[in-house]
């Protein structure tokens, strides 16, 4: 038994090590094949390239940490800093919003800001830290933000700003409010 299981043993290895031939026919066809021929010619073969799999996600099982680089930071926070805080804008049609992190957004990690206003997230999460808000209403609105991971959880959250827009009104164009002061009448000399 021992004899068999050796002889197995070296007909493998004997094919592990086999050789590949490459000939170019008449036709100008490329043939490969284990055995030599007439003008076949050895093919050096590569070491192949292994790339381990992913492991499959298990009902319940949390995400492992995504491998990388750059090391995982925790952010020591984050803020809403245009506009800031109290902020009165004025016949504005759309309103930029700048998010700060602290350290910077680890993109690489798969981390996207959240913009939220008036307590709804606005749009889809973004690698930017840069927003427009287009045709916003007027009155008073809230900002927050928060760092979300590749999996949609939230890292971290700021604390809501609020700002102030304030546009002419269609009662009133030149000031913005229903019977408000009015330019002086011109006289007549």
């Amino acid at each position: 038994m021992r004899h068999v299981l050796l002889l197995i043993l070296l007909l493998m290895a004997g094919i592990a090590t086999a050789e590949v031939y490459r000939r170019v026919d008449a036709d100008g066809n490329v043939e490969f094949s284990d055995t030599p021929t007439d003008g076949a010619e050895v093919v050096e073969l590569k070491e192949p390239t292994i790339v381990p799999g992913s492991p499959v996600k298990q009902a319940g099982e949390e995400a492992a940490p995504q491998p990388s680089g750059e090391a995982y930071a925790p952010y020591e926070s984050i803020s809403v800093v245009a506009p800031v805080d109290d902020d009165t804008l004025r016949n504005q049609a759309s309103v930029g919003v700048d998010v700060l992190t602290v350290p910077e957004l680890l993109v690489s990690l798969g981390h996207r800001v959240q913009l939220y206003v008036d307590g709804e997230p606005f749009g889809s999460p973004s690698g930017s830290p840069h927003f427009l808000l287009p045709a916003v209403d007027r009155g008073t609105h809230q900002l927050a933000a928060a760092v979300l991971d590749p999996n949609g959880a939230e890292l971290i959250r700021s604390p809501t700003t609020t700002f102030h827009l304030l546009k002419n009104s269609v009662a009133n164009p030149k000031t913005g409010q229903p019977g408000g002061i009015r330019p002086p009448a011109k006289s007549a000399k």
